[in-house]
């Protein structure tokens, strides 16, 4: 019944992207977003260790199966790993991802909230993390959304994603991101007209 409500108000919105920091690559694809109406920006909400909290778990031992793990939880196998320097490395790299990603912070919202915003918005951008597939990719078909990911013809799933008609691919490294995003809010723009 949501989503019929949010519905009647059309999707005035013109691009989703809101995203967890796992990846640098979501990084750059909110700010090749820049300048389109919509939500965007990167969901941080708590997910910084403190160093000295987290290296102490890591050379402890502790953290794996844990509930109540001090570490970056997108990236697990960071306190996982058998060497304090390598872990140390890694958290280091953490940090600059999230310091890189500051400009585009944005506090996250319930799940229902989040559905209905998307709902409002004309395209969703689903940028890869560690792995090809995400939420966003499902969340982006049941809202209506129109979808755009890179190109995921290479991974065996069950999702019937082809390219131009249910999905619109670009390329893995985001260079043609905003012209497949401005084609498809055109393509729009010309349906409605008509």
């Amino acid at each position: 019944r949501a989503f019929g409500l949010a519905g009647c108000r059309g999707r005035p919105l013109e691009v989703n992207c809101l995203v967890a920091p796992t990846h640098p690559q979501r990084i750059d694809a909110v700010r090749l977003l820049e300048g389109f109406s919509g939500r965007r920006g990167i969901l941080v909400h708590g997910v910084e260790p403190e160093p000295e909290a987290a290296a102490e778990e890591t050379e402890n031992g502790g953290g794996q199966g844990d509930e109540d793990d001090d570490g970056p939880h997108y990236y697990m196998e960071w306190i996982e790993a058998w060497s304090p320097r390598l872990t140390s490395a890694k958290l280091e790299e953490w940090r600059a991802l999230l310091a890189s990603a500051k400009p585009f912070a944005r506090e996250p919202v319930s799940r229902l909230r989040y559905l209905l915003e998307l709902r409002l918005h004309q395209v969703a951008v689903a940028p890869t993390g560690y792995g090809e597939l995400t939420y966003r990719h499902g969340e982006a078909l049941m809202t209506g959304a129109a979808l755009v990911c890179q190109d995921l013809s290479h991974v065996e799933m069950m999702f019937p994603f082809a390219d131009r008609e249910n999905v619109a691919f670009c390329r893995p490294d985001l260079s043609d991101l905003r012209s497949t995003v401005e084609e498809l809010l055109r393509l729009r723009r010309r349906l409605l007209a008509a």
